[in-house]
């Protein structure tokens, strides 16, 4: 675009700016000398007009970058989310700061106040937000007394990272800082050593509602640890997580018990890889623990004796729990389980409720070793929507050793299983070896069927003919008598002649009484013949999953 006027304007900032060049500029040293020639006085002429006009141009760039800056300013003043209140805009920043910290190392970018650059109204809602500076990370001691100071008096989360990576003395100057001010600590995650966690927990911090403490060092055995700390006597925790730590002397069982006496308000207690020591005594008179906003007991490889029948026989789990354990292979569900009696009312209290059970077999383990993994999950009838739900989870080197897992699963506690899912996970080549058609699985299932006569419903996913046939009834066997509907999910190796045989059998009202199944579902590859067939005993819904066998 060409302005008329633009040689004009160009030309009076030009003589302005010669005029103001001529009048602060001293006096040539050469004004004395004899004239050059006409060639020379040419050339610095203009030499002195590229320098008024690269001159002015400086300036009418500075001008028109001051004025957008301006006018940039005015524009988000009008801008929609200004119309907001401060406040409210102070939360969603605060927001997104959580988030970035969830999601992002952190330590990396201590402020993370990026978009205080987007205007001077949000740099100045940034800059008195206390809530943003409350973020806390082992950086320079200058960073740390400034975000301390910004924070004011808000609530404090507390993190400390890959401690054992961190040069000498950076830790024990970050304790330093930050444990005077431990009465506003409201998190506090910390990773690192047993001497670098421990500098962290000799303050009382009353209104500590998060701890995570885990371990790390080149053994499990140099991961010792203790429970009297200060930081542990408050009574607002609400989530207690205890991370690849042991705990060395036999008395820290019970000085556990007593931290989850003193936090009623507990709603999590997590324990991952964590080795006790078996209690000289059982505290056979201790009251019972009531923890009425437990939402999850995580339980994961916690050895030493029996911790986990300890703590389930000293805590009443209240009925909306999700409970999780993963047993050692040392571990047997009826030594790890307290037995239940209905007199026990405070010990799984919610396992009467459980009517929905899943099954699953699955191959592989850690470290590339040979191993199985069995898992139970169980829910109570609309746990979807808060109700009390378990998952137990166990390692074993041969499937042999199922059989004793399903057999005595009944004999722990009752179920009033209304609804059972059997699924096998196993990558190698269909032809070899399957763990459905192993005898041990079979028997096992058969009599953990045998304990559970309300049963409903069965899926089965990704199994074999052996397990069709305990179902079959036969003059000498009628398990689950109830069934009315069984699904089957990719269970390809199935034969056509065993599913009818299966099916005619518990459709036959001669057979399978007044309770006759009703109901088919099949998902994955089977014939229009047979489907066809089935259907003359049964409703049947076929989904051949053509695109998954596709994939």
């Amino acid at each position: 675009m060409e302005f008329a006027t633009l040689p004009q304007m160009m030309q009076t900032l030009i003589d302005e700016a010669r005029r103001q060049f001529t009048c602060h500029s001293p006096a040539k040293a050469d004004a004395f000398l004899p004239p050059k020639n006409i060639v020379g006085k040419v050339r610095e002429a203009l030499d002195e007009e590229i320098r008024l006009i690269e001159l002015v141009l400086d300036e009418v760039k500075a001008y028109a970058v001051k004025s957008l800056v301006n006018l940039r300013c005015r524009r988000n003043q009008a801008a929609p989310i200004h119309r907001l209140p401060h406040r409210l805009l102070s939360d969603i920043f605060y927001l997104a700061h959580v988030n970035h910290n969830a999601k992002y190392n952190a330590s990396r970018d201590p402020f993370v106040h990026r978009f205080s650059t987007v205007s001077h109204l949000w740099r100045q809602i940034v800059e008195a937000s206390p809530l943003l500076w409350t973020i806390l990370h082992p950086h320079s001691g200058v960073v740390v007394d400034h975000l301390l100071a910004r924070s004011r008096e808000a609530p404090l989360k507390i993190h400390l990272d890959n401690g054992n990576k961190l040069v000498g003395g950076a830790i024990e100057d970050y304790a330093a800082r930050i444990t005077p001010h431990s009465h506003r600590w409201r998190t506090c995650q910390l990773y690192g050593l047993p001497e670098q966690l421990k500098l962290f927990l000799q303050s009382p911090a009353p209104k500590l509602e998060v701890l995570t403490l885990t371990g790390c060092g080149p053994h499990v055995l140099d991961r010792s640890s203790h429970f009297n700390f200060p930081i542990l006597a408050g009574d607002n925790l609400a989530q207690l997580h205890l991370e690849h730590l042991q705990f060395t002397e036999s008395k820290h069982i019970h000085q556990l018990l007593d931290t989850l006496e003193s936090s009623s308000r507990l709603e999590e207690l997590v324990l991952d890889n964590v080795v006790f020591t078996p209690p000289s005594e059982v505290a056979t008179t201790r009251q019972i623990i009531e923890l009425p906003h437990l939402r999850l007991l995580f339980l994961h490889k916690v050895s030493g004796g029996s911790p986990v029948q300890y703590i389930l026989s000293h805590v009443a789990t209240p009925a909306t729990s999700q409970l999780c354990f993963t047993l050692t292979q040392d571990d047997s569900l009826e030594a790890a389980l307290p037995q239940y009696t209905p007199l026990a009312l405070y010990q799984l209290r919610n396992i009467p409720e459980t009517d929905d059970l899943q099954i699953i077999l699955e191959e592989g383990g850690p470290h590339g070793f040979w191993e199985w993994g069995y898992r139970l999950e169980g829910r109570s009838h609309g746990s979807a929507s808060g109700g009390f739900s378990f998952q137990i989870e166990k390692s074993v080197h041969d499937v042999d050793e199922f059989h004793p897992l399903l057999s005595g699963l009944g004999a722990i506690f009752p179920l009033p299983l209304r609804k059972v899912t059997l699924k096998f996970y196993d990558d190698r080549d269909p032809s070899d070896y399957h763990p459905s058609t192993d005898p041990s699985i079979t028997a096992g299932f058969a009599e953990f069927l045998s304990r559970y006569p309300l049963i409903e419903h069965i899926s089965f996913d990704e199994c074999r003919d052996e397990l069709l046939e305990i179902l079959t009834i036969t003059p000498t066997r009628h398990l689950c008598p109830l069934l009315r509907s069984v699904a089957f999910s990719y269970c390809d190796r199935i034969t056509n002649t065993e599913l009818i045989n299966l099916v005619e059998s518990r459709a036959d009202p001669a057979r399978s009484g007044p309770n006759r199944l009703q109901s088919l579902e099949i998902v994955g590859r089977r014939d229009s013949s047979t489907i066809s067939k089935l259907r003359e005993f049964v409703a049947v819904v076929h989904d051949p999953a053509e695109g998954v066998y596709g994939l």
